[in-house]
Parts: C-alpha cells; sequence; structure tokens
C-alpha cells in the first residue's frame, strides 16, 4: 500500500538500532550481519503491490526481466500528453510507455518529470537492505539498487497465458478449500481435530503436536521462555546460550503435518498474509458459532470459528476472538519465545507474536 512517510522507521521487515540504523531484517536477507538468513532473494506474492493491486497473474518484473525489455526495444525520450519519460518500442513496433514519476524518501515526493525510478521484484544479495530497480533521467539510463524504504514507481508484468489451456486435471481434493489465492494454497475445511467447520478441533502448545492438560512452559516441550532448547535465534533465551536457525516449524514439529499428512501443514505468516490480502472477510455465525468467513475471488469460503486461547488449564475468549498458529517464529525481534499467530475478533484482524507455551488450534494448509 503506498503511504504518507518512506523511511526505515515505517518499513515493515527491519527493526532499528538505537541510532536509528537497520540493524535486522526480518524478511528477504541473505547475510548474517542483518540476522536471520530466509535466502528470499524475490518478492512473494503476499508482498508484491502489483500481484495485490492488479491479480489476475499480474507482477513486479526481477532485475532479469527489467533486463530483458532494456536488451531487445529501443528506448526513446518523448512526452505523451503532456508528461515527460520513457517509451520503449519492440521489433515488432509494439511500445510501451513510462512517466518520469520521480521518487520519494521521506514525505516529500521528488524529481517528477525528470526522473523515472521503477522496482524489480529482486533483491541485492550482496546488500539486502537494497533492492534492484530500473531508473532513467536526461542524462541516462541503468539498474541500480537502492534502500528498500524508497517510494518508487511499478509497472507489472503477466507470464504469457497458453492460448489452448487445458482444464485442471487435479480437482480440489475432498475436505480442502480453493480460495483462488495467488500461491494456489488450499486450505482446510475444518480445524486440527474437528469433523466440522464450526468445531474448535484440538489445542496445541508452538510445535508440539498432541494436545494436553496443561498450557504453561512447565509443560512445554522446548524449554521455557529463558532456557529454550529448540527453535530459538538468540542465545540469552536459549538453555546455557543454545541458539539455532530453525525459524519454520519442523515437519515432525508440525501438528497439521503430524495428525493429517497428506501434504497438510501449518500456514507460515506469509501464507496467513496471503490470505488477509487476497481475501474478503466478515464476523459471522456457521451452525451457531462465532467466527470469521473469508471470501475468495472465486466465491468459495472458508470459516474459522472464534475458538479462543488455552491458558494453563483454562479456555479464555471462546466465542469472542480467535487465534490461530502459524509455523513461523517470530524472528528479528529478539523475544524467541513466541511465534506468530493469527488473531481476530468482531472488530479487528492481524498477525501478532504469541507465547508458544499457549495453546491454540491449528488450520492447515497444502499444495493442490
Amino acid at each position: 500500500m503506498p503511504k504518507d512517510t518512506y523511511n526505515w522507521n515505517t518499513y515493515r521487515y527491519c527493526t532499528l538500532d538505537d541510532e536509528g540504523r537497520v540493524s535486522i531484517l526480518t524478511k528477504y536477507n541473505t547475510i548474517n550481519y542483518y540476522g536471520t538468513i530466509d535466502n528470499l532473494t524475490t518478492l512473494q506474492p503476499v508482498d508484491d503491490a502489483a500481484t495485490i493491486r492488479i491479480g489476475d497473474g499480474a507482477r513486479t518484473p526481477t532485475k532479469e526481466e527489467w533486463q530483458e525489455l532494456i536488451d531487445n526495444t529501443s528506448i526513446g525520450t518523448t512526452t505523451i500528453n503532456g508528461v515527460s519519460g520513457r517509451l520503449f518500442t519492440a521489433s515488432n513496433g509494439n511500445s510501451i510507455f513510462m512517466p518520469s514519476a520521480g521518487s520519494c524518501l521521506g514525505s516529500s515526493p521528488y524529481a517528477a518529470g525528470n526522473l523515472g525510478s521503477y522496482w524489480s521484484a529482486s533483491i541485492s544479495t550482496e546488500t539486502p537492505a537494497s533492492a534492484w530497480l530500473y531508473e532513467f533521467r536526461p542524462s541516462g539510463r541503468s539498474m541500480e539498487h537502492r534502500d528498500r524504504v524508497y517510494g518508487n514507481s511499478v509497472r507489472a508484468v503477466h507470464d504469457k497465458l497458453d492460448p489452448n489451456p487445458q482444464p485442471n486435471p487435479q480437482p480440489v481434493p475432498e475436505g480442502w478449500v480453493d480460495l483462488a489465492l495467488p500461491s494456489g494454497l488450499l486450505w482446510a475445511e475444518c480445524n486440527v481435530g474437528a469433523m466440522a467447520p464450526e468445531q474448535d478441533g484440538y489445542y496445541y502448545s508452538w510445535g508440539e503436536i498432541m494436545p494436553k492438560d496443561y498450557y504453561d512452559w512447565y509443560h512445554y516441550a522446548y524449554g521455557d521462555e529463558h532456557q529454550l532448547t529448540k527453535y530459538c535465534d538468540n542465545p540469552a533465551y536459549g538453555l546455557h546460550g543454545f541458539f539455532d536457525t530453525l525459524t519454520i516449524l519442523e515437519p515432525d514439529d508440525d501438528a497439521a503435518t503430524a495428525n493429517m499428512g497428506n501434504g497438510a501443514r501449518t500456514p507460515t505468516y506469509g501464507e496467513w498474509s496471503e490470505l488477509i490480502s487476497n481475501t474478503t472477510s466478515e464476523w459471522t455465525t456457521h451452525n451457531g458459532k462465532y467466527g470469521r468467513r473469508f471470501t475468495g475471488s472465486n466465491g468459495s469460503t472458508l470459516f474459522l470459528p472464534a475458538a479462543g486461547v488455552y491458558f494453563f488449564t483454562d479456555l479464555e475468549d471462546s466465542g469472542s476472538s480467535g487465534y490461530y498458529w502459524s509455523s513461523s517464529l517470530y524472528v528479528g525481534h529478539n523475544f524467541p519465545e513466541n511465534a506468530y499467530a493469527f488473531g481476530f475478533s468482531y472488530y479487528s484482524q492481524g498477525m501478532d507474536p504469541e507465547n508458544r507455551d499457549l495453546g491454540l488450534p491449528v488450520r492447515a494448509v497444502r499444495a493442490r
């Protein structure tokens, strides 16, 4: 989404040190200097402005795709309807125009009419706090990398469509819902352990595969909040200084995988975000149970009951709030005793960190 101010303080995927400099990148990182490495070098659909705003297969071009455009068109400076920019003309005579829309750092756009600055989907792997863009000025044009906080233009691309598409040979399996998400991911109709969409199912601590009688740190499989023995990116929270590089649940620790099989797993932070960004949702009831219903662009729906949360032996907020585990550790914030969960109520929904010892339900995803 566009915003009022473009700087590191408003950037989504970073934390800053006391002097306001980037200390941790929380997503799209390839080097140890910036914290946990995820080796994501190309925008995922859930983070791609072209995909989110346009849909229908649109995406931001990679660095290589920009280079392909540059290498296979003639590029000239021109003005169309009073707007200056660059005209790219292919050998078949087709052309596209890109205006000199300028850029933005802070709250003031600059160089409109003189500068064109267009993002690619590719980060700079050597300096991952920056990403590649195509830039043109009266004095020239080039591929450059700039800090990811800049506000720049996006020009979408689309993979060439098959002129003779074949029917999808893989129908949606029973018990799963296709919401026409960009990733093609399927969501389970019911919570793990439930037999109907409105049933709460079982509750699990994060990284555990069996429900239990007590949901607290004393009964947690991987230590307590100050002596973690697995999934810990900060030695200050690990037993005897322990830390590892595990930030996503392994299959043996995934309640969805262990209890459902057939490719089922707990959705990541990004996959929950994809669901939120690519569906409409409303607070409603299903067979007498309060919860949220998500509707995809194809009309398919998914219901998540407001199943509440277990703290020690007490079920709290049932019927008024829903909390669902993701498979993603709360990385980059120095609090590895937390994992991301999707939470919602009548008023709101979003991703938040929750203590790993709490008992939350799990809703599975799988590839088609």
